[in-house]
């Protein structure tokens, strides 16, 4: 199991702050980094794409005429709109339709001046087979859940806030960010793990999200080295509903 402690939080959040933020105005395809997230369900695909320059600490934003999209292999490419432009937390997000498990996606970089990157590939797992827990409250802040084991990938388990009693607007907004900031990484031949509600002393109704991920993605040759942090791509299972109380 790999904890994603506070104190890694505090570490990425100090990482940020030591980044720069730059345009790809002057960058050479061959010296961005990108990397890849996607989040899919058998209800929506959500995709992500942020860039580096040749520096770790370059976060890079766009310039005008650059353009990255995503699409089903074979089908028409949809443009990823940038959230937080020229900052160090610049990215691009889109939503697609949902796709199947095995569905090939293709994330593109078309630019102004410089060569295009158009054929960045990354491939939709099959969603574990989750056993545990059942819908309903939850007997304790410990959560354990078990899926039938496979031997490639790993597994993601984490918590999504529906709603929480008895706190202010500005404190479930607060909570849901905190939330979703934490998850539990674990092989899939485990077959089991664990994952702690983090406010056991609020009532919650929360979603348990079980996902398969890997972070193969098959980056067009005209791009440079990997991005620094990983890429992610993850197929989560129906969500499990649970009530937390104090």
């Amino acid at each position: 199991m790999q904890r994603r402690s506070w104190v890694v939080m505090v570490l990425v959040l100090a990482l940020l702050a030591a980044c720069s933020s730059i345009e790809s105005g002057e960058i050479s395809t061959e010296s961005l980094r990108m990397r890849v997230r996607v989040a899919s369900s058998a209800t929506a695909t959500d995709v992500e794409v942020a860039f580096r320059g040749p520096q770790a600490n370059q976060v890079v934003t766009l310039a005008a005429g650059d353009e990255v999209s995503v699409s089903v292999l074979g089908g028409t490419p949809q443009a990823l709109t940038v959230e937080q432009p020229n900052s160090v937390n610049a990215r691009y997000v889109g939503a697609l339709p949902a796709v199947a498990e095995g569905t090939v996606l293709v994330v593109s970089l078309t630019r102004a001046t410089f060569q295009d990157a158009p054929d960045t590939r990354v491939t939709v797992p099959s969603a574990p087979v989750v056993t545990a827990p059942v819908a309903g409250p939850a007997a304790t802040a410990v959560v354990t859940a078990a899926w039938e084991p496979f031997a490639d990938d790993q597994v993601e388990l984490r918590f999504r806030v529906d709603a929480c009693a008895d706190v202010e607007d500005d404190e479930e907004d607060a909570i849901q960010g905190l939330v979703a900031l934490l998850s539990e990484t674990y092989e899939g031949a485990d077959g089991t793990g664990t994952i702690e509600w983090p406010f056991p002393a609020v009532a919650c109704d929360a979603d348990l999200l079980v996902g398969r991920f890997t972070g193969e993605v098959a980056l067009d040759p005209a791009l440079g080295a990997a991005h620094p942090t990983p890429s992610r791509i993850v197929r989560f299972a129906a969500p499990i509903a649970l009530s937390f109380t104090p």
